[in-house]
């Protein structure tokens, strides 16, 4: 895994563009769409609207409906990490 403090400026904006091109892409808005019903019935499960399944928890449940959000989210929270202010340099009394 990368640190982002150890990207350029240069890298960031290169993976902004190709995020952005992902997010665009047909084959991801169809597992974005397949997540997306994932939750959906997740969540129906954890609300009491259909029933749990014989080896479901609520917090097993609890913990896939976290990990398909972050997964259907993460091309998107990725660009607003890049994006980001860059870190001002400190202060030099010279």
């Amino acid at each position: 895994m990368v640190v982002e403090s150890e990207l350029t400026k240069e890298v960031k904006q290169t993976r902004i563009v190709v995020l952005t091109d992902l997010l665009n892409h047909p084959g991801w808005k169809i597992l974005q769409d397949e997540l997306s019903a994932d939750i959906a019935i997740t969540e129906a499960k954890l609300f009491g609207e259909t029933a749990l399944g014989k080896d479901e928890t609520v917090d097993g449940l609890r913990r896939e409906r976290i990990d398909r959000i972050e997964l259907r989210d993460l091309p998107q929270n990725l660009i607003e990490e890049y994006a980001g202010d860059e870190p001002e340099e400190p202060y030099k009394d010279d």
